[in-house]
């Protein structure tokens, strides 16, 4: 069956270089939508490509969204794949973004910090990231998206350390 998944990926790569959009998320829906289940990687693969297209090419945002968050729900069955749950996450705070469903927007953030405060390898500035320019989430200060976990000193130290921090000196 992934060979089936590899030809229809490849056929809607081939729309896609041809301008023909519809006809290639056709095809990968013709993946999510099969009678015989795939892998569920292959099948978050395909929603995640699938969510990129409408998004890119397409105003519906809804369909987007719908295919978002049932990749959602196979990645939090899947122990690993920690890239394409970031990946997920990051999309569907794009489509929450979209349609102004901020509480649901800054959840879903929230889970994503919880993902790479848990990731295992303890290296947190590697995974800081800085959500779009116009929400004004900065993804490593927890206050920022209404979380309220008290952080260890107050983001605006936070900050100051991350600039001067490696003077040695610190600004009160």
């Amino acid at each position: 069956m992934e060979a089936v998944a590899e030809g229809l990926w490849g056929l809607a790569d081939h729309h896609e270089d041809q301008g023909e959009i519809a006809k290639a998320i056709k095809c990968l829906e013709a993946v999510c939508q099969s009678q015989v289940p795939f892998l569920p990687i292959i099948e978050v693969k395909t929603r995640l490509r699938v969510a990129v297209l409408l998004l890119k090419h397409s105003h519906n945002v809804n369909h987007a969204k719908a295919h978002l968050e049932r990749a959602q729900v196979l990645l939090n069955k899947m122990p690993s794949c920690f890239e394409l749950k970031c990946r997920a996450y990051s999309l569907l705070s794009q489509c929450y973004h979209l349609v102004g469903a901020v509480p649901s927007q800054k959840h879903i953030l929230g889970k994503a910090l919880e993902l790479t405060a848990t990731s295992g390898d303890g290296d947190i500035d590697m995974k800081r990231a800085t959500a779009a320019p116009s929400m004004n989430i900065i993804l490593d200060i927890p206050e920022s998206i209404g979380l309220t976990t008290p952080s260890p000193m107050p983001a605006s130290s936070r900050l100051m350390d991350m600039d001067l921090g490696r003077l040695g000196r610190r600004i009160t």
